[in-house]
């Protein structure tokens, strides 16, 4: 158990940069704590220094540990120490319920490569706007081979739900360097925020679920991205939804060529209409498929468009067979799917 209020030396010792070596808090997320809620006051000297006593470090330390815990620094922030280390106590049985996903707890602990951007996420104004008690920087790297290199091992050391990237430029070896940290991640879903990218790399970027935006990105549209992003890619679609089977193509696109030719030859112009109904939805189809591999951020959406497409083809085309055999056409054997198909009823 952590000491009580008066156990701890109230007197000024230590420097943010200190701080944030002790409590493994960045030092511009104890900026924003400090600033926005209040949770410690340290002394100013003469220099305009801030200086911490042991007791703010030890109040640091506990808060630390609860936002892990999913308690918002909102609501921790008017508690004392004494109150924060009874709620710690209380929590360490539930920790592990508490900790093993920071989605179920809303509280996104963040990874940032990029010192712009670590600054970007961690300035008042942008913590004001995406709620400060919901995002945490909890490790931020120069670049993707610091990150990579990991000196400090921060990326283990934290359950990240996130961990975002800024490039300038997205060139080749960027990617071989993204696809490594992927790795070194193994489940922790990586963004890239870029400026400008070659269409190659951006396409091999996407092909391995990395999430993209370009900027310029204003704060709104960045902090609904980064909630977006914190789910593992596809988790929900794998999770909630069951594999369907879909109807068998009944008509290649042979036959529909073929169909849509006949207006010429039959009083009726349904063949024909059906035919090119049949291969515009097809074609939508195949174009949903290959989103999904595009665009993995939006695959569960690109999955049910597919299928949508996929039983209007298969409602389509039973009317289409409907149609063939009440006009007695007979499709040539070479394009032909099915025997059935091409015989007319009797």
């Amino acid at each position: 158990m952590l000491d009580t209020l008066n156990e701890l030396d109230m007197g000024p010792k230590y420097r943010i940069g200190a701080v944030s070596q002790l409590t493994g808090i960045a030092v511009a997320t104890l900026r924003v704590w400090q600033s926005r809620y209040a949770v410690v006051d340290p002394f100013k000297n003469e220099g305009g220094q801030r200086l911490y006593s042991d007791l703010e470090v030890a109040k640091l330390k506990v808060l630390k540990g609860l936002t892990h815990s999913g308690h918002s620094i909102g609501a921790l922030s008017k508690l004392s120490l004494d109150a924060l280390n009874e709620l710690s106590n209380s929590t360490k049985f539930n920790h592990q319920i508490h900790a093993k996903s920071s989605v179920e707890n809303d509280h996104i602990r963040l990874g940032v490569v990029g010192l712009a951007l670590a600054a970007r996420l961690e300035a008042v104004k942008f913590t004001r706007d995406f709620r400060a008690e919901d995002l945490d920087v909890e490790a931020v790297f120069f670049d993707l081979q610091e990150a990579l290199d990991d000196p400090k091992e921060r990326l283990g050391q934290s359950p990240f739900s996130l961990v975002l990237v800024k490039l300038n430029t997205l060139q080749s070896h960027c990617v071989e360097q993204i696809r490594a940290l992927q790795k070194k991640l193994q489940t922790v879903p990586i963004g890239v925020i870029y400026n400008y990218a070659h269409p190659f790399c951006l396409e091999d970027i996407l092909k391995i679920g990395i999430q993209v935006k370009r900027e310029p990105l204003n704060n709104e549209d960045l902090a609904h991205w980064i909630k977006a992003c914190s789910r593992p890619v596809g988790a929900d679609v794998q999770a909630k939804t069951p594999v369907k089977q879909q109807p068998e193509q009944r008509f290649d696109s042979q036959s529909l060529a073929y169909l849509s030719t006949l207006s010429s030859t039959i009083k009726c112009e349904c063949p024909k209409h059906l035919a090119e109904l049949i291969s515009q939805i097809n074609a939508f189809a195949q174009f949903c498929q290959e989103c999904l591999t595009l665009n993995p951020k939006d695959q569960a959406l690109h999955e049910h468009l597919k299928e949508v497409a996929q039983t209007s083809r298969a409602m389509l085309e039973d009317a289409l067979q409907k149609i063939v055999e009440h006009e007695g056409i007979v499709l040539p054997k070479a394009l032909s799917q099915p025997q059935s198909l091409t015989t007319p009823s009797s």
